[in-house]
């Protein structure tokens, strides 16, 4: 493996910029991301991403994998840098520091690029603000096979901490959009997507309903769910029956219900659009 570049101390100038994309702020000005792990950073190169930088600490350096991770990064333009515990730990958002960290550059897709092919499925969100669940609900769109996430409106950073690490390197494998609700409804209508909207007083039980693809999941927050202007757009309203004494559905539990219900109806979606 060549030599690398060292850095040891936590004052970098290059560690303290990594570690301000803590806030989302700093990321929203640079345009980056970090990610932690050398398996999510595998799986990021797997899926063609091209890292800015690329921090390996020792236990990454002797692991059997790293030689052609960095192969990988350095191809793709990537700084690759070995690194002290301490860089390590002062860049970590998890107890035990991670071996690598590295930085993207954010992915977003334009709406009018968002593709929609006879046997697509997307999700759409609408307030959605706890980034765990987020992260939860991309690793669980990747499994069904859906083409990506819109946000409709705000909501949580796709790109913060918490997010990516809930995604488990699911982030790099959805496209992700952001949109107003009316410029969301022309693109739904002018594709002829089937708009399936989640709501506690919906029309039937959400496995009863004739789902057909191409299709978009429309999920509310937990608290507040859908907005009157969301439900109006719906194709479907679909209710998932609770016991009186449940207040409500984790978001990330009921997108899984929702998506795996279009599933079990018209079989895995395809990813590519």
């Amino acid at each position: 493996m060549q030599r690398l570049p060292e850095i040891t101390s936590p004052t970098n100038p290059l560690v303290k910029e990594i570690h301000a994309l803590r806030l989302r702020k700093r990321r929203e000005e640079t345009g980056l991301f970090a990610i932690e792990g050398l398996r999510n950073l595998e799986d990021a190169l797997a899926r063609r991403a091209a890292p800015v930088s690329v921090l390996l600490g020792d236990a990454a350096l002797e692991a059997p994998a790293c030689k052609a991770v960095v192969r990988r990064a350095v191809s793709a333009g990537a700084d690759v840098y070995r690194v002290s515990q301490r860089v390590l730990e002062k860049l970590s958002h998890q107890a035990n520091a991670q071996p690598a960290i590295a930085t993207f550059r954010q992915h977003w897709c334009a709406l009018q690029d968002a593709p929609v092919a006879p046997r697509s499925l997307w999700v759409a969100l609408e307030g959605a603000r706890d980034p765990g669940n987020l992260g939860t609900i991309l690793r669980t769109a990747t499994a069904a096979g859906a083409c990506g996430l819109i946000q409709l409106d705000g909501g949580c950073d796709p790109f913060s901490p918490e997010a990516v690490r809930a995604s488990m390197g699911t982030i790099f494998a959805q496209r992700l959009v952001r949109a107003g609700l009316r410029d969301f409804a022309d693109w739904c209508r002018g594709r002829g997507a089937v708009l399936v909207a989640a709501n506690p007083r919906g029309d039937r039980d959400f496995m009863a309903l004739e789902y057909r693809l191409p299709a978009v999941v429309l999920m509310g927050s937990e608290g507040e769910g859908l907005s009157e202007a969301a439900l109006a757009l719906a194709d479907m309203r679909a209710a998932i029956p609770m016991r009186p004494e449940a207040e409500s559905l984790n978001v990330a539990v009921s997108t899984a219900l929702m998506l795996y219900a279009v599933v079990a109806r018209c079989g895995l979606a395809d990813p590519s659009g």
